[in-house]
């Protein structure tokens, strides 16, 4: 996931290679793909759930252009892995989203469908920086009210 991120960010040619398969990405990223029948027969996760297909529908200048469908299944084992994966391909989603949503269109719509269809919450990092630079910002205006005091004081 670490290797996509850093090719996201400098080359145009795979974040459009990426964002022509993004609805497969999703899925074997966040959503998780298909068990096997090994994995279905050994986790009563399997078995428990429930398999939804969504269909996600592409459209350019109003015309259909392309569409896929995800298979609502659990990401592969161990856990905590596939916990990780997800966290961070949301985290990192939510910055591609950010920064180049407006320039590719499925990007923006698979970032629209993972927040509202999946019902997925995004680590939300833009407001945690800001809020962290704010506290920054207040900390140190703090200490130099501190410090004139202190020279005042002598």
């Amino acid at each position: 996931m670490l290797i996509c991120y850093e090719l996201f960010k400098r080359s145009k040619k795979f974040r459009e290679l990426l964002t022509d398969e993004f609805p497969q990405f999703i899925e074997y990223t966040i959503v998780g793909g298909k068990p096997t029948e090994n994995q279905r027969e050994t986790s009563t996760k399997y078995k428990t759930h429930l398999y939804k297909r969504y269909t996600i529908i592409f459209y350019t200048n109003n015309r259909r252009s392309n569409s896929a469908s995800i298979t609502a299944t659990v990401l592969p084992p161990p856990e905590n892995f596939a916990n990780q994966l997800r966290t961070t391909s949301l985290k990192f989603i939510e910055e591609w989203n950010e920064a180049y949503g407006s320039l590719y269109k499925k990007l923006s719509l698979g970032y629209n469908y993972i927040k509202n269809v999946l019902h997925f919450k995004f680590p939300e990092m833009r407001n945690q920086n800001l809020i962290r630079q704010q506290e920054e910002e207040e900390r140190s205006v703090r200490i130099l009210y501190l410090i004139d005091n202190r020279n005042k004081c002598n």
